[in-house]
């Protein structure tokens, strides 16, 4: 039989740790979000198709500089920009970017057989569970090669 006093002490230690677990929760997306360094680390584990010469920020407001993207047959250079879009809004699967503003962006179709390559179509037939919104953006200069 369990005593009275021994299930109200369970029940306060499994308070405790919902509320220490809730608190540590709390503080790892707080540094991931609003810090230099949890951007520095989201980046870090992005695949080694994406790579950043230099970034600043936190992840909700971003610079950066010598942006590479390598995809099947295509790669993207953004030479700087920067990046402000409101996190909270995807729990209500809405993506808000307040500002996105790139200079010297350049694509290349790239071929490795020597002919046309055909276009990269990523988003083909792709139904994305938010809604974007687009409030400022900006292109300094555009190159497809």
């Amino acid at each position: 039989m369990i005593k009275f006093g021994s299930l109200k002490t369970m029940f306060k230690l499994l308070a405790i740790f919902f509320v220490t677990s809730l608190v540590l929760v709390t503080a790892v997306l707080l540094w991931l979000v609003k810090t230099e360094s949890g951007l520095r680390w989201a980046l870090q584990q992005a695949p080694d198709t994406l790579s950043v010469s230099t970034i600043s920020g936190d992840l909700s407001a971003l610079s950066f500089s010598g942006l590479t993207l390598k995809l099947d047959g295509t790669q993207v250079h953004i030479a700087s920009g920067e990046l402000n879009w409101v996190i909270a809004d995807l729990v209500s699967n809405k993506l808000t970017v307040n500002k996105l503003v790139m200079s010297d962006l350049s694509i290349q179709l790239i071929s490795s057989d020597g002919h046309d390559t055909e276009p990269y179509t990523p988003w083909a037939g792709v139904d994305l569970p938010v809604d974007i919104e687009v409030k400022n953006f900006a292109i300094d200069k555009f190159v497809l090669i």
